[in-house]
């Protein structure tokens, strides 16, 4: 099972700010971040790199906070829609295609702030959700296929704005999340659109909340943050928890990193297994300035299955070091070959129904370092990179996840890992 660690990694590069907008885009291996409000409204875009912040360009939209930004993994661009300027709400669709915006789009969604967008990999089409309008909050949902956008829903979560919206890649369904309504109360339900309708989900999770940002690490859901509500009364209260959600339930996390915020952002960097938050205001109220905080932060999956034992042949294909006194029978890949961010299906099949619960870890290692591995190579700690898990219960005899291809340049050996082995191979070209 996976740990989480929050860590501090820098305090240099943008100006302090709340409401902007991340994400990864895993062709270019690069988080990226556009805008946001703090002692002005920005219209800036920066890149991490694991290690720096880097400017990369001053044009492109105009400033704006309370905006919405996905990375569009079917096209290879940044997706940003709508926000808010000093005077209005906007409603103008840009692609960042890494060296230059875009637009692209002018027509679709009302002008609108405050809302959500996800990117719904098994159907290539990016997923928007309310967010403040005209005349208040909305609970419109629209679907952008490249090309146009469309309205595809206007009945499910109530209207509502300032929501965290992020797809589950082991569901294949994107997770709404809290939000605040037009007297600023928040809100702590979840729900799940199918890509045809929207499903509340039954299950005690967050408190009530707005402002807070969540984000898919391929595994499972983190949100972290936020503020109970807008309205002064009663008084806000602000948050610093780490919560995940995994297999349709939501379980805190007793993490020590940054402090309580809200309108800040966050990303996962499929490279490194990592996920990345950015800045945030860290009071109660607008009016204090000094609130709003430059801090970048990664919170990190660590203790990925375990090294391949020493055992030959047998479990699946993609060469030896498996253990043969495994259950699992074998993994399939779907597809088989993948470009980076495309979305990849694992399915763990079993030798015959089992009498309990079986867990299984997985993981992707590139291919030259697992022929390394099988031939007497000395493990190194960053050699695997966490999927996730898959809980097998009985009288199931498969069970499945999905992860994000990463760029690794090369074929990767996606493993199984049983009672601390490894059980089962499958590779993956690139």
């Amino acid at each position: 099972m996976a740990h989480f660690l929050w860590t501090q990694k820098e305090d240099i590069g943008p100006a302090p700010r709340f409401g902007h907008a991340m994400c990864y885009d895993s062709v270019r291996q690069r988080t990226f971040l556009f805008g946001g409000s703090g002692p002005e409204l920005f219209g800036d875009s920066w890149i991490w790199s694991g290690e720096l912040w880097t400017q990369v360009a001053d044009t492109g939209p105009s400033p704006r906070r309370d905006h919405a930004m996905v990375f569009d993994a079917a096209r290879s661009v940044a997706l940003l829609f709508g926000g808010a300027s000093e005077r209005a709400s906007l409603g103008d669709t840009w692609s960042w295609d890494g060296e230059n915006w875009t637009q692209v789009e002018d027509t679709g969604p009302a002008v609108r702030s405050g809302h959500a967008m996800a990117f719904d990999g098994s159907r290539s089409r990016v997923v928007l959700f309310g967010g403040d309008g005209a005349t208040g909050p909305l609970g419109d949902t629209w679907e952008w296929d490249g090309n146009a956008w469309t309205q595809v829903e206007d009945t499910g979560p109530s209207p509502r704005s300032h929501h965290a919206l992020a797809y589950d890649l082991t569901r294949q369904h994107t997770i709404l999340f809290g939000g605040e309504n037009a007297q600023g109360l928040g809100f702590g339900d979840t729900w799940e659109w199918d890509g045809s309708n929207w499903t509340e989900i039954d299950d005690i999770g967050p408190s009530a909340r707005t402002r807070a940002a969540a984000v898919s690490t391929d595994a499972q859901l983190v949100l972290f943050a936020g503020l109970s509500g807008t309205s002064a009364n009663p008084v806000p209260t602000l948050f610093g928890d780490s919560w995940v959600f995994q297999a349709g339930k939501w379980s805190e996390r007793q993490d020590m990193g940054p402090v309580g915020r809200w309108g800040h952002a966050m990303a996962f960097d499929t490279q490194r297994r990592t996920v990345v938050l950015f800045g945030g205001h860290v009071g109660v109220t607008l009016d204090d300035a000094t609130e709003v905080v430059k801090d970048t932060w990664e919170h990190a999956e660590t203790e990925p299955p375990s090294q391949p034992g020493s055992g030959g042949g047998g479990g699946s294909s993609g060469g030896g070091g498996v253990n043969p006194n495994s259950d699992i029978a074998q993994l399939v890949l779907t597809p088989q070959s993948a470009q980076p961010g495309q979305m990849v299906t694992v399915q763990v099949n079993l030798t015959g129904p089992m009498q309990a619960t079986i867990a299984i870890d997985l993981a992707w290692i590139v291919k030259s370092r697992w022929d390394a591995l099988v031939n007497g190579d000395t493990p190194q700690p960053n050699d695997f990179n966490l999927i996730g898990n898959v809980t097998i219960p009985p009288p199931n005899v498969s069970g499945t996840t999905a992860f994000s291809a990463p760029a690794a340049g090369e074929p990767i050996v996606v493993c199984a890992a049983e009672n601390g082995m490894i059980a089962a191979t499958a590779e993956l070209a690139m």
